[in-house]
């Protein structure tokens, strides 16, 4: 019976369940990296205090910042600056003591053997290139400023003099990724030194956008519009280029700029040779435009961008702006004109680019403006193609097709002598 118990299928021993997957460890391989590089950049400032004693005082008021951070923030990353700054310190504190004992073995070198003779010139050799090392202390301010959110960086650069210059440095603002860092794009560009500029004047920082939704022109309740009183869409005052943040995963996803108050982005004077590159800029509702911009060389670069409120344009480039470039972008559905070239505006290159679907022209241009159209389709407007004044300087380049639209696919002069519609 036994022996048929166990050969019954009812009673076939059941197999060990499979072992579990071993746990993610709690210490991911990102932060041992950034161990070991503070370690490293602790160990280079070997003996600094012994040579210069302005470093210590510069480490004591950056722990003691990263304290005041961590307390007014209230974020891990406050902490971690201060366990790399007491590293430092320690580090160099141990390091100066070591020195110490290392001219003591050189002034008895005349009587030591030989061995202990080169033992010790080997040890102030270390000394001596740890010593040059610990010149690079910018480098470490750096490092330890870019494990900081932004808000915590400026808080921090007013701590010494040291700080503020590696608050100052390029490497902090050559990758701003949003919402990593910032929660939204407005505040990620005023986090930017204005001083960049003029320290740097080649230097573009640029702020890095994941995909997503952003609502920067103010909250989602249309009627909380009324009572905000910040401003609204994305204020762009110092040069900045703003691109869609491209991964290996999904490229497929875009990012969407949202606004129900006030323009989209308003690129302000000032701001000279700002780039957008791969957003959708949309406006809900309001007579705001998508794209406002007051400053020379603005470029536009693979963005959508539409504006459905009253008489509002997807681009309206003022007199202020010159050379300004669009290149494929696509403005559709707006309720003016898909761009508008203010007074004496331009010349704006428009090179490659889908305009479509607006109530107005699908570009309007005002007396003393320049328009350069290449390789674009204007179609599916409501009035003419392009409307310009008499005087607007309009060179048309390449294949540029022009059709469908509601008063004629031609580019319609305004205030001219003939009149609108001939009669019959």
């Amino acid at each position: 019976p036994d022996s048929a118990m166990k050969a019954s299928p009812r009673h076939t021993p059941r197999r060990p369940a499979p072992a579990p997957p071993p746990a993610a460890s709690p210490f991911p391989l990102i932060w041992i990296n950034q161990s070991i590089r503070t370690c490293s950049a602790a160990i280079g400032s070997v003996c600094a205090i012994s040579s210069d004693p302005e470093f210590f005082v510069g480490a004591l008021t950056l722990l003691v910042g990263s304290a005041l951070a961590f307390i007014l923030r209230g974020r891990n990353a406050g902490l971690y600056a201060s366990v790399a700054s007491l590293i430092i310190i320690l580090v160099s504190t141990l390091a100066f003591s070591g020195g110490g004992a290392a001219e003591k073995d050189g002034g008895s070198e005349s009587v030591a053997t030989s061995r202990a003779g080169s033992r010790a010139g080997s040890r102030r050799n270390s000394f001596s290139v740890a010593r040059r090392k610990a010149l690079e202390i910018d480098d470490v301010l750096v490092y330890i400023m870019g494990l900081l959110p932004l808000r915590d960086r400026a808080v921090l650069s007013a701590v010494s003099r040291a700080a503020r210059e590696a608050f100052m440095s390029p490497r902090l603002w050559a990758r701003v990724v949003v919402p990593d860092m910032v929660p939204n794009i407005d505040m990620a560009v005023k986090a930017i030194p204005r001083a960049l500029r003029r320290l740097f004047p080649d230097f573009t920082p640029r702020v890095l956008v994941r995909p997503g939704i952003y609502w920067e022109g103010g909250p989602r309740n249309r009627l909380s519009v009324f009572f905000q009183r910040r401003p609204s869409g994305v204020f762009v005052d110092k040069r900045v280029s703003i691109e869609k943040l491209r991964s290996d995963d999904d490229d497929t996803r875009e990012v969407h700029i949202r606004s129900i108050a006030g323009e989209a982005i308003t690129i302000a004077a000032g701001a000279d040779g700002t780039r957008l590159v791969g957003l959708n800029i949309t406006i809900d509702a309001f007579s705001s435009h998508g794209v406002a911009i007051y400053a020379d060389g603005v470029e536009l670069d693979r963005c959508s961008i539409s504006a459905k409120g009253t008489n509002a344009c997807g681009v309206l480039l003022t007199g202020r702006a010159l050379q300004g470039r669009l290149q494929g972008c696509d403005i559709a559905w707006c309720g003016g004109s898909g761009i508008l070239l203010a007074y004496s505006a331009g010349p704006l290159t428009v090179d490659g680019c889908h305009i479509h679907s607006n109530q107005w022209s699908g570009i309007g241009a005002f007396a003393g403006s320049s328009l350069r159209l290449k390789s674009s389709r204007i179609t599916d407007n409501a009035l003419f193609a392009v409307g310009a004044a008499v005087d607007v300087s309009c060179e048309l380049e390449g294949n540029n097709e022009m059709k469908k639209n509601g008063r004629g696919d031609v580019i319609h002069r305004y205030l001219a002598y003939e009149p609108l519609m001939s009669s019959e």
